[in-house]
């Protein structure tokens, strides 16, 4: 930021296509084309020097066949922009290039038709693999027809790209990419319906950073359609801001809609939300994330892909969420979430799924999974795919509250540990409840906790789901549950199969109020850790014995000990006997041994 916080004038440093420096600082300036360069349909600008002050405008104009402006900042310092940047042109893209760092403020404006490329990038490389770069002579520069595709930094490129208080609403439709090394967004807000939102922070491998943050800001590409967003970093921070992508009309099958994140190192915080829902009868983009190394929500932080917002109705079918990553922990009361369907609202769209991909999956401090049907669509899948779960009081739950199907849990792990009012369930108000299936290699471990299946429907047809464990080395219940009932319709099976079943205080029930009882299958020997206990015979001993002698010593400075103790000849006392030792397979240092019996010598 310290790059960023110095005064400078407002003015542009235009270099014409004759050499020559033209300066523009004015309310309102015009950019013709004859300041820069066309070769058929693309138009070049060249800066030496780029501050475009609040209240400014500065406008590109040319001839209507031009598609796409490459304008390059190629000072020595960044560009500012305060004010308002818009163009004639009906059809053009705007590549902005500024190796030195790019700074958008509050009253920063893009009135713009087509998209938005603004980058640090040193050079632009074209499909033919001829570049342009901000440090070629302008009349030595070959432009291309084509769009580029591929935007070249410089080892010693460290320049980012910064928004602070920026409102920036764009036009419908339209893309708007930010590429840097690092990208700060602070206070801001962007804004494009059904438009595509792209960030890349770039890792130079000499200075490898890649940052992405977002600090209490929006990024918005909601609209009739929905929209996208795409972010790609090596690390990426998102505190206290929104990213949207909601379908709020009949959709575009063909257009890409959702959130795309890749990063190795993601981190959701105070409150953050990634939201891909719908509300219309269009249906809703996935979201994607990959995370290399970890991802973490904290601080009640969501990610939600829903159909229609629980009042309002939508017909469109929600889409998954999928996540792949090597850690994964959700706390404090962070969410992941699919749901489907308005209360009391008919032909309603199916839920999203749930999938996710991991090593280590954490739910702690009341965070959950949950994929839910308010009404008569399916309830979304939660598909998990890991070595190693572990739920403190926490959740995994597919519910349904309305008449849709519930969804179903299966899990795939090497091991499973639910503690501290912990839950794994599927649960239905007026329909039947899903299976949950769990295939664990090592342990299951239940500590007060419960895995659970109900169904509270009034109907016959509302029969609990089943449930199956296969087939872990242990499963062990120490006040823990595994129960599917049903209040009408009939209890679920639970099949348990693993080589060995640990009970304490716990229940299985199958039961059913009204219907039929489901069955109970144990494929293990059944251990009753409390029918197995027994007080000890003997009192322990008596620690006090040990302390009735001193080392002066001790009295005056540090306390320290020396214990030399092999083969077990401890005595039960500093002051007794050794046991007996055989000389044949053992020869005792005696020095030591003496300190053992009294250390004050």
């Amino acid at each position: 930021m310290g790059l960023f916080c110095i005064t400078l004038q407002a003015q542009i440093h235009v270099e014409s296509s004759s050499g020559t420096e033209v300066i523009l600082n004015a309310p309102e300036m015009q950019l013709p084309e004859t300041f820069g360069k066309v070769v058929d349909n693309t138009l070049f600008h060249r800066f030496n020097y780029f501050n475009l002050h609040s209240g400014q405008h500065l406008i590109f104009t040319g001839s209507p066949h031009l598609t796409q402006v490459i304008a390059q900042v190629s000072g020595s310092e960044p560009a500012f922009i305060h004010g308002t940047l818009s163009t004639q042109l009906p059809n053009a893209h705007l590549y902005f290039l500024s190796p030195n760092g790019i700074f958008i403020g509050e009253q920063a404006r893009f009135e713009w038709p087509k998209g938005i490329y603004l980058t640090t990038a040193d050079y632009l490389i074209f499909p033919t693999g001829d570049i342009i770069s901000t440090h070629s002579e302008l009349e030595n520069t070959i432009l291309q027809i084509a769009s580029p595709v591929e935007f070249g930094f410089l080892n010693d490129n460290k320049a980012n790209i910064t928004l602070q208080n920026a409102q920036l609403n764009l036009s419908d439709a339209q893309h708007f990419t930010l590429i840097a090394n690092q990208v700060n967004i602070e206070d801001s807000q962007i804004k494009i319906n059904s438009g595509q939102i792209t960030l890349k922070a770039h890792s130079v491998p000499e200075n490898a950073q890649g940052h992405i943050t977002l600090s209490r800001s929006t990024l918005n590409t909601s609209g009739e359609t929905g929209g996208l967003i795409e972010i790609t970093g090596s690390q990426l921070t998102i505190h206290d801001s929104t990213l949207a992508t909601r379908t709020q009309g009949a959709g575009d099958i063909s257009m890409e809609t959702g959130i795309r994140l890749f990063a190795d190192e993601m981190i959701l915080t105070h409150y953050s939300l990634l939201d891909s829902s719908t509300l219309g009868k269009g249906n809703s983009g996935d979201i994607h994330i990959n995370a290399t190394h970890s991802l973490q929500l904290n601080e009640y932080s969501k990610i939600a892909n829903t159909v229609g917002d629980g009042f309002y109705t939508a017909q469109g079918t929600g889409g998954n969420i999928v996540i792949n990553t090597e850690k994964l922990a959700l706390q404090l009361g962070s969410v992941i979430q699919t749901g489907a369907g308005a209360f009391l609202q008919a032909n309603s769209g199916n839920a999203g799924n749930i999938q996710i991909n991991a090593h280590d999956l954490t739910l702690t401090q009341l965070s959950s999974l949950i994929t839910s049907t308010l009404s008569d669509g399916k309830g979304g899948d939660i598909d998990l795919h890991i070595k190693q779960l572990r739920l403190d009081n926490a959740a995994i739950i597919a519910s349904s509250l309305g008449i849709g199907d519930t969804g179903k849990v299966q899990i795939d792990a090497e091991e499973i540990n639910l503690d501290n009012i912990s839950v794994i369930s599927t649960r239905s108000l007026n329909a039947g409840g899903g299976d949950i299936s769990l295939f664990i290699k090592n342990k299951l471990l239940l500590f007060d906790s419960a895995i659970t299946t109900t169904a509270r429907g009034s109907a016959m047809r509302d029969s609990a789901g089943n449930i199956y464990i296969n087939k872990p080395t242990f499963i062990v219940l120490d006040n823990g549950e595994i129960f599917a009932s049903a209040l009408a319709g009939d209890g679920g099976n639970i099949d348990l199969k693993s080589d060995y079943f640990l009970s304490r205080n716990s229940r299985l029930d199958a039961s059913s109020a009204l219907g039929i009882d489901g069955n109970i299958h144990i494929d293990s020997p059944v251990i009753d850790i409390a029918s197995d206990l027994a007080i000890l015979t003997q009192h322990y001993a008596n620690p006090t014995i040990w302390l009735d002698k001193r080392c002066t010593g001790n009295l005056e400075a540090y306390f320290n000990s020396l214990v030399y103790s092999p083969y077990d000849i401890l005595p039960l006392s500093p002051y007794g006997l050794l046991h007996s030792i055989r000389l044949s397979s053992f020869e005792p240092d005696f020095k030591m041994l003496r300190k053992s019996i009294d250390p004050c010598e």
